[in-house]
């Protein structure tokens, strides 16, 4: 069995990585400069060294990236900003990258063009505390920015063969046992993903007390249906519980749009306590459930 599973997902996914980088904001403080009735060792302080909006932006759209990134990519369990990558979803996911690189970009320049004045605020403002060498060049403060983005191949090296004996077999086995584990995180991840977007369509589905619906936005229905659109592709744990919840709920959402589920007070119904069932049978399948090593679109630091 593990050899199968092991097969399908080689067959079915590549590695992709992705490292966001870009210069530090935050310096330590020398506790020389901190004055107070206590053992300094025990006290750390920071400063930040650029008040930057332009910077924050390049920031928040890397942060959008991997969000977005997340509703297609599963985790790999090698090491973060690695993830396995459908091959179904690999076309959207690469050109979605290369208008990310371009975007992002831009904001670069545009905070690389502030960076002097804002240096020149941030040391005026930082006083005692502030030092010239906390500051780079324009240059590389513009290089500091990177996107790092590469697709990786899933097989154990069949050149070990030859470096030693056994050591291509003991590598093997370890990435099978890796593989194993990652078929179950696979299937958590995609199941408490799913339980959270069902989980907030039962609530937002609900009347408030008297009779008036709740507002909800069209985001909700676009994410569950982008869920159940893709699911097929990402489920390469072959998790044929979740498949038949998906299913069900592919049924209960087939050409409803949202203004429809706002103005058809017996079509909410109806879809809201569809969605009560499947959550039903989710939440006992969340149970005792194994516990992940990752999150589903974690964050580089």
């Amino acid at each position: 069995m593990a050899k199968t599973r092991t097969k399908l997902i080689t067959d079915r996914a590549v590695l992709f990585s992705v490292t966001l980088r870009g210069p530090g904001v935050r310096r330590k403080v020398s506790s020389a400069k901190v004055e107070v009735d206590a053992d300094k060792s025990l006290v750390h302080v920071s400063k930040d060294i650029l008040d930057s909006k332009e910077v924050q932006a390049v920031f928040a759209l890397g942060g959008k990236y991997k969000a977005r990134l997340a509703t297609r990519a599963l985790p790999s369990l090698i090491r973060d900003g690695i993830y396995l990558l459908p091959i179904g979803l690999v076309a959207e996911v690469d050109e979605w990258t290369a208008k990310f690189r371009a975007e992002r970009q831009k904001l670069v320049e545009i905070a690389v063009e502030a960076y002097p004045q804002q240096v020149k605020a941030a040391m005026k403002r930082l006083r005692g505390l502030a030092d010239r060498s906390d500051y780079p060049p324009v240059e590389q403060f513009r290089s500091a920015f990177c996107v790092e983005a590469m697709y990786l191949m899933l097989e154990t090296p069949s050149g070990l063969k030859d470096v030693r004996a056994g050591l291509f077999e003991r590598e093997r086995r370890k990435a099978e046992a890796m593989w194993r584990d990652t078929v179950e995180v696979i299937k958590a991840a995609l199941r408490e993903a799913f339980a959270e977007l069902v989980g907030h369509a039962v609530d937002r589905l609900q009347d408030r007390e008297g009779g008036k619906p709740k507002v909800f936005r069209d985001s909700m229905v676009e994410k569950l249906t982008d869920f159940l659109t893709t699911f097929e592709k990402r489920n390469l744990a072959d998790d044929a519980a979740l498949a038949d919840l998906v299913g069900k709920a592919k049924a209960l959402t087939k050409g409803v749009s949202p203004g429809a589920l706002r103005d058809n007070a017996r079509l909410r119904d109806r879809v809201r306590k569809g969605f009560e069932e499947v959550k039903g049978v989710l939440d006992g399948m969340l149970v005792d459930q194994p516990a992940r090593r990752m999150r589903l679109g974690e964050e580089e630091g």
